[in-house]
């Protein structure tokens, strides 16, 4: 199985409770992403690629999720400030895993 199509398969087979997304046929062929789509995604992405890409590039995702958390928050201190920064440093130092996979 390629990296999409296992992707693909991994998306397709995740059990959704009440008010969770399903992908039957997988993200690789959305069309029309909405917020709610990017957010599911988001949800399931690690447990999705898991033990199928290298540590550091899960490390990499992993990281850049946290910052993309941390930006939602409804107002900033210094230290959430210094928090987002860091995560995005974190990212920086760990997205030469995911740029070598050619994603």
């Amino acid at each position: 199985m390629t990296g999409v199509v296992k992707l693909d398969f991994r998306f397709s087979i995740i059990q959704t409770l009440i008010g969770y997304q399903a992908f039957n046929e997988g993200i690789s062929k959305l069309k029309q992403v909405t917020g709610r789509d990017h957010c599911a995604i988001q949800c399931y992405i690690i447990a999705a690629v898991a033990r199928s890409v290298p540590c550091k590039f899960l490390m990499a995702i992993h990281v850049l999720l946290d910052f993309h958390y941390l930006l939602q928050a409804p107002s900033f201190t210094m230290q959430s400030i210094d928090r987002v920064a860091s995560a995005l440093q974190e990212f920086h130092s760990h997205k030469e895993a995911i740029v070598s996979q050619g994603v």
